[in-house]
């Protein structure tokens, strides 16, 4: 009776929803992402915003509080549409209190409307709480109770490539995350610092053939883990030590040196041998993706798979560590 789509910036420029009307339209952030396409901010945002647009009348516009674009969005509602906005740290009409995190997940408890209602929820980190918010605040406009939004949010298992765990007996945890832009990678390693009670490595790379400005400023956001290990991620047409050069400039100006390591499947073997009882490894900017591709090729890779034939070759005695 429903369907949820997920609306690509590209997709609003270029107009590919042209006559269609959504019944409840949410933007959850705006920071920088694809400026090989939209070249700034303000032309991302204004992309972005096109989203209310599509809601119809007697429709619901959903926005987080906790970001400055999204809060000025709220101009562009209509009158004939009902604005329902959700945030942690900010004033809004649905908020989350008493947050616990956890490497098992997070619980918390949602507010709305003078009621509240305890959630729990395998899903990591405080950036996920924000987003069951954003999805509790869909449900209720869908017309959900608080009940059926906690049962919901608590019956949702893992997403393959957010915060993934992978655990395969190791003394140490390990995850997965999409988190390929600098405010993505940013949150994943402060709610890792959060669950991990002893060092955070994080092994990183960019896309080659896109946005170059980032790629200085994942860099600073690398460099708040503990140790930091630069890799490729797709590198396409371009030299992928190049692109990981680029990374490591942003590191070195907050005092880090960076470990550089091109071949990705290396750069997870080794985070994995250096990591010790308590660490944390986090694998970020692939997620869930079963390929990679380098110059005109798309080859098949898959970092949990990976991170799965590591320990597999381990308990077979494979001096090496690393899958062939």
């Amino acid at each position: 009776t429903h369907a949820v789509m997920e609306v690509s910036s590209h997709a609003l420029d270029q107009s590919r929803l042209a006559g269609t009307e959504l019944s409840v339209g949410v933007v959850t952030n705006v920071t920088q992402d694809h400026f090989d396409y939209h070249q700034n901010l303000e032309n991302y945002a204004a992309c972005k915003a096109k989203v209310i647009h599509h809601v119809k009348q007697n429709g619901t516009v959903v926005l987080n509080c906790d970001d400055a674009v999204c809060r000025s969005f709220a101009a562009e509602v209509k009158v004939s549409q009902t604005l329902l906005t959700y945030g942690i740290h900010n004033q809004a009409d649905i908020t989350a209190e008493n947050i616990q995190e956890s490497a098992n997940g997070s619980a918390f408890e949602i507010l709305y409307a003078g009621s509240r209602v305890p959630v729990r929820t395998s899903l990591i980190g405080l950036h996920n709480v924000s987003n069951c918010l954003a999805a509790a605040a869909v449900c209720l406009a869908s017309g959900l109770s608080l009940s059926e939004i906690s049962e919901g949010i608590r019956s949702l298992g893992c997403v393959p490539g957010r915060m993934e765990q992978v655990d395969c007996g190791q003394p140490y945890t390990i995850l997965i995350d999409y988190a390929h832009t600098d405010d993505a990678l940013s949150h994943v390693i402060r709610s890792a610092k959060k669950v991990c009670s002893q060092r955070v490595l994080c092994v990183f790379g960019a896309g080659g053939d896109r946005d170059t400005s980032k790629r200085r400023l994942l860099g600073l956001a690398g460099s708040e883990a503990d140790q930091v290990i630069i890799t490729s991620d797709n590198p396409r047409s371009e030299d992928p030590m190049q692109i990981i050069e680029m990374i490591a400039e942003g590191c070195r100006t907050k005092g880090v040196t960076p470990e550089l390591i091109v071949d990705r499947k290396e750069a997870i073997c080794h985070a994995l041998e250096e990591a010790d009882a308590g660490d944390l490894v986090l694998i970020a900017g692939k997620g869930h993706e079963c390929e990679q591709i380098i110059g005109d090729r798309r080859i098949p890779f898959s970092d949990r798979l990976v991170v799965e034939k590591y320990f597999s070759n381990s308990l077979s005695g494979n001096s090496t560590k690393i899958p062939a």
